[in-house]
Formats: C-alpha cells, sequence, structure tokens
C-alpha cells in the first residue's frame, strides 16, 4: 500500500445470530507498517459511524487499553465504520483487532480496510 491520512475499518457484519441485539466489542485496533511492528495509531483521532454510549467512544479502540472498549449496535447498524485520522500519512500492512470476550459481543465478522487522504 502506500501513505494516507485517514484508515478505516468498514464493517458489513457481525458474528450475533440475526434479529438478536447485539454488539461488536473492539478493545483495541492496531495498525501497523510492517509485520508484527509498532502499532501507529498514536496522536490521531478516532471517529465512528455509531457507538453504544459515550463511555464506549471510539477512542477506546486505539488507546493501547485492553480494559477499554468500543461498542457499537450491529442490530441497528448492520453497516458501521470506525476510521481513524493520522497526524500525518502512514502506511498500514497489518491490522491487529482484540475483541472484548464476552457472550454478545463480538468483534466484526467481516470488513474492510480502507484509505483516504480527504
Amino acid at each position: 500500500m502506500s501513505n494516507h491520512l485517514y484508515w478505516r475499518l468498514y464493517i458489513t457484519e457481525g458474528f450475533g445470530a440475526s434479529g438478536n441485539l447485539g454488539y461488536y466489542a473492539i478493545s483495541e485496533i492496531e495498525m501497523r507498517a510492517t509485520s508484527g511492528g509498532a502499532d501507529q495509531c498514536n496522536g490521531g483521532t478516532a471517529t465512528a459511524h455509531d457507538s453504544y454510549s459515550a463511555t464506549y467512544a471510539p477512542s477506546k479502540a486505539f488507546d493501547n487499553l485492553i480494559s477499554s472498549t468500543w461498542w457499537a449496535s450491529y442490530t441497528n447498524n448492520p453497516v458501521d465504520w470506525i476510521k481513524y485520522a493520522f497526524a500525518s500519512a502512514v502506511d498500514v500492512t497489518e491490522l491487529a483487532i482484540t475483541n472484548r470476550n464476552l457472550t454478545t459481543n463480538y468483534p466484526p465478522k467481516s470488513f474492510k480496510l480502507q484509505w483516504s487522504d480527504n
């Protein structure tokens, strides 16, 4: 790939059963320039299409704390996204997602990593 300012996880499907209330629960998203490299998500701004509440804001997925979580409903929003705006353009060659391990909260099942410069 190449360097870009904005990177987002575009979520198209969750793991929950159809019609059941459920949430994406992502404790950490890391975007790395090299496989196994350092997380580059520092000093930027996180936004998302949806959040369960301010307690579970998008920034929680990029704070380097497994104990905090971004939650978003996949019942009300079958397509969702979470975006990170870097302070300067970066290249992302590896994505690491850590989910919160609860019975009704899951990582996304299907997603795309997208980028933009505006």
